[in-house]
């Protein structure tokens, strides 16, 4: 038994029932047989005892349905984009449709009416079910209100806030964002985050204003019991021109035609590095991720840890060689630390 945020519960099988029939069970060796499809222990193998109990324990109800009500974080929603295994993926991932803003309804164009009315009129437009809902929406006047929002948000698993204006003139402004809505997330917040010392790994060619320096870095951790450099980001945010046009000559003395030996990483940037630059990366925080290496297979199966939203704080670490960056052992203690954290701590 396990469930997101505790963890594997090793050494006992439950039977959980929930619900109002305290009889699908009703018999000891009804509820014997049921244990009994698999081993409740690695050392008891096929043994099995079991105790039935009728109780309402509200603790466990709210946290169930927290957890079943809560937002999953972006890579584990991303578990769902593939060709095989659809069916499985439906009911371990279920996702939902979040209504947020109606522009155009029955002929009418909606766009000029203020935030207020155009949201009753998306709330009389659809019918609420599991898998179609209205988002959340909280009216506050004061900047503790809002606080205690943003709090809520991030408890329930959102990235943060959007603020709309409630005013009568706040009519909806397509491709304009000024203050009649602005965001409010997780990674503004710094006091939420830790920064971690990343090596460059590789880069990635420019793309439009930045075509003919690199637009992107891969970073990596270093994996002491490896001796493995393993990549666990790409980030392109917080670099100045200045610092995005010094890079390739930066980087030209630890260029290489092909990946490092000790370097592991799923991606293909158009150059690899030797492991050498050291970077201060900021993140908003560490998710489970099937496309990154770091601590591969060391909290989920099959899933590395992934930074969401990293942006180089401008600290170059020239004091500091590769093998002593930010380790693969200190990334799961960071993860593990912020999947027990409060929100707002």
């Amino acid at each position: 038994m396990s469930q997101p945020g505790l963890g594997p519960l090793l050494g006992a099988r439950v039977i959980g029932e929930f619900g109002d029939d305290p009889c699908r069970y009703a018999t000891a060796k009804g509820r014997k047989h049921y244990a009994s499809t698999s081993p409740i222990t690695r050392a008891s193998g096929n043994k099995a005892a079991v105790l039935a109990r009728c109780a309402r324990n509200d603790r466990l109800a709210d946290a169930i349905h927290r957890w079943a009500f809560c937002s999953l974080p972006f890579a584990e929603v991303m578990f769902r984009r593939r060709k095989h295994g659809i069916a499985e993926a439906v009911r371990d991932v279920p996702v939902g449709l979040f209504c947020f803003e109606l522009l155009f309804a029955d002929g009418q164009d909606l766009t000029r009416l203020p935030y207020p009315q155009r949201r009753a009129r998306l709330a009389g437009a659809i019918t609420v079910s599991p898998q179609l809902r209205l988002s959340t929406a909280t009216e506050v006047a004061t900047a503790a209100a809002l606080d205690a929002a943003f709090e809520q948000a991030v408890t329930d698993g959102c990235e943060g806030l959007v603020c709309k204006s409630v005013s009568p003139a706040a009519g909806y402004q397509a491709g304009a964002r000024g203050w009649l809505w602005i965001k409010l997330k997780r990674d503004y917040r710094t006091e939420l985050s830790d920064t971690a010392d990343l090596v460059v790994v590789g880069a990635f060619a420019g793309r439009g204003r930045r075509r003919g320096v690199y637009g992107a870095l891969l970073l990596a951790a270093y994996d002491p019991a490896a001796d493995v450099f393993r990549a666990v980001t790409k980030c392109g945010t917080g670099f100045s021109d200045a610092e995005l046009a010094a890079l390739p000559a930066r980087l030209a003395p630890l260029a290489r035609p092909g990946r490092p030996a000790r370097v592991d990483a799923r991606q293909q940037p158009d150059v690899w590095f030797e492991p050498g630059l050291v970077l201060e990366i900021l993140s908003a925080e560490l998710t489970l991720s099937p496309n990154y290496t770091a601590a591969w297979g060391q909290i989920k199966e099959q899933t590395g840890l992934a930074m969401r939203f990293p942006r180089f704080t401008g600290r170059w670490r020239d004091d500091k060689a590769a093998q002593d960056a930010t380790t693969t052992g200190e990334l799961i203690g960071l993860y593990r630390t912020a999947q027990r954290k409060p929100a707002g701590i």
